[in-house]
């Protein structure tokens, strides 16, 4: 999410000394090819996260318990998520539904939108089994995967397919859902600070604990929330 706003106007990087952030710079400045550095490192963590996914999805059992379930749809639909977002930022990437044996050669989707029907059909078979966000305060809601989150993916994913019937099914349980809010405009600026973190109109946010003994750059993800994947419903 990051990466997708920085051609924007608001995510021009700056900084006192040029070359600083320059393969992030290079890309702002659509100067980028195919061995830019922020790009290779983008792609990279989404199929890692894939692969992680695919460990929980492949080695546990959803039938032994409804914890088990819960977390086999919720590696569903973070693997739905990290297709989603390669889809939307490399166009017709592959899909990496199984963990790889050593003579699997992974090669591109045929079409985008099948990538994205994809998505949205795994997050609409896997909702069942998440949780919801218990109501608008529920700030530890805003930093798992639930029901929400689901019908947020299957949404997004069926309205750059092209299918709006789809989109309007997913998206009208998590638009009418109590469980969330938009914040009001006075603190809407706080949707990219640590003050907005987890508010009422948080559908998802990446999140992690601090670790002193990581310095002050292995906590970046603590101290400054623009490098945070936060998805809000101010998006619907």
């Amino acid at each position: 999410e990051m990466t997708s706003s920085l051609v924007g106007s608001e995510m021009c990087i700056r900084d006192r000394d040029y070359v600083d952030h320059m393969d992030i710079r290079v890309f702002d400045e659509f100067r980028y090819d195919t061995g830019n550095a922020a790009l290779k490192e983008l792609y990279q963590r989404y199929y890692k996260s894939i692969y992680a996914s695919n460990l929980v999805i492949t080695y546990v059992d959803p039938a032994a318990s409804t914890i088990m379930a819960r977390c086999v749809a919720e590696a569903r639909v973070l693997r739905a998520y990290c297709h989603m977002m390669a889809a939307l930022t490399f166009q017709c990437p592959p899909k990496v539904d199984k963990l790889l044996g050593a003579d699997d050669r992974p090669t591109n989707v045929e079409s985008q939108k099948s990538l994205l029907e994809w998505c949205a059909s795994e997050c609409e078979e896997a909702v069942n089994d998440l949780d919801s966000r218990k109501g608008p305060n529920d700030v530890e809601g805003a930093f798992k995967v639930t029901k929400g989150f689901a019908y947020f993916v299957a949404g997004k994913s069926a309205v750059f397919a092209g299918d709006m019937a789809r989109a309007e099914r997913n998206l009208k349980p998590l638009v009418e859902s109590p469980n969330y809010a938009l914040v009001p405009g006075n603190r809407f600026r706080d949707l990219f600070h640590v003050e907005g973190n987890g508010c009422e109109e948080k559908i998802f946010e990446a999140n992690c604990f601090g670790n002193i003994d990581k310095g002050f750059w292995g906590n970046i993800p603590v101290s400054y929330t623009h490098l945070r994947a936060h998805e809000t419903r101010r998006h619907l």
